[in-house]
């Protein structure tokens, strides 16, 4: 068997996640997906969609992660219990794999992530198990 190569534990979580091609200036509305995480790590995601991206695509994710914002490591933040913003993150498409359904696994390695929400992020999901 295959040595695990992977830095971060991954762990299964559905979660809200909004995903456009990355582009400057950004895509219209109607361009971007709405979809579901099948797993998250500190270094990458999982997830299904209709679309087929290629290798190598930078995409740029929102992920809902309410209350993802109190493991941020600064000193003082009263906002990030009250409310939450979605993660967002630029990431590389690294796995595909095409389903029966006619769907499509997508595997992303993140690219260009604050270390700061990495760390949260990371403390976030270990909560979560």
């Amino acid at each position: 068997m295959g040595q695990e190569r992977r830095k971060y534990t991954r762990v299964s979580v559905e979660r809200l996640l909004k995903c456009e091609k990355y582009s400057i200036p950004r895509l219209p509305e109607q361009e971007r997906q709405q979809l579901t995480t099948k797993n998250l790590s500190g270094g990458g995601l999982l997830f299904v969609s209709k679309q087929q991206l290629k290798l190598g695509d930078l995409l740029r994710l929102e992920i809902d992660l309410s209350g993802w914002e109190k493991y941020k490591p600064e000193f003082y933040k009263p906002e990030a219990t009250a409310s939450s913003k979605p993660l967002v993150i630029l990431a590389s498409v690294t796995r595909i794999e095409a389903l029966n359904d006619g769907t499509f696994e997508i595997g992303v390695a993140f690219s260009g992530m604050d270390e700061g929400h990495r760390v949260a992020l990371v403390k976030f999901l270990k909560a979560q198990k």
